[in-house]
């Protein structure tokens, strides 16, 4: 019995500190390309939380909500170290560009994550610029 509650918590000992970290940098890494036509946030987590993502078209004080999706955790998130990887394609279309005046406009992409340990992480915020043309698709 002795040995198995040595076991148990030597194997603790390596899992929770690097759990811990992982509730502490949620958001690892975000990218955001804006091509012709379209724009792609990828999305990489630590797995330990879900992660809330929002991408928004912007010009001046107008702001449009593209698309908000949540990253899910890992099923077992303390014991899984693997990290979540989510891309999102935002095709830009008239219908995603109405009500916006043609000339430069921001695209930002917000990752989210949540408490952990009585502390709320900043969130992580990616922005790339782009061309409303009022006769076609927004350009890069």
């Amino acid at each position: 019995m002795k040995h198995l509650l040595f076991a148990f918590l030597a194997a603790h000992a390596v899992i929770f500190p690097l759990s811990g970290y992982r509730a502490w940098v949620q958001v690892r890494d975000v990218k955001l390309a804006v091509e012709t036509g379209s724009a792609r946030a990828t999305v990489e987590t630590s797995g330990r939380i879900p992660i809330d993502v929002s991408i928004e078209l912007i010009q001046g004080d107008h702001e449009k909500l593209l698309d908000a999706q949540t990253i899910p955790s890992n099923r077992e998130a303390i014991y899984d170290p693997r990290p979540r990887r989510a891309t999102i394609v935002i095709p830009l279309t008239r219908d995603a560009t109405s009500g916006f005046d043609g000339g430069p406009a921001t695209l930002r992409v917000t990752a989210r994550g949540r408490q952990q340990f009585t502390r709320m992480p900043p969130p992580v915020i990616r922005e790339a610029g782009l061309t409303i043309s009022t006769e076609s698709i927004p350009r890069v």
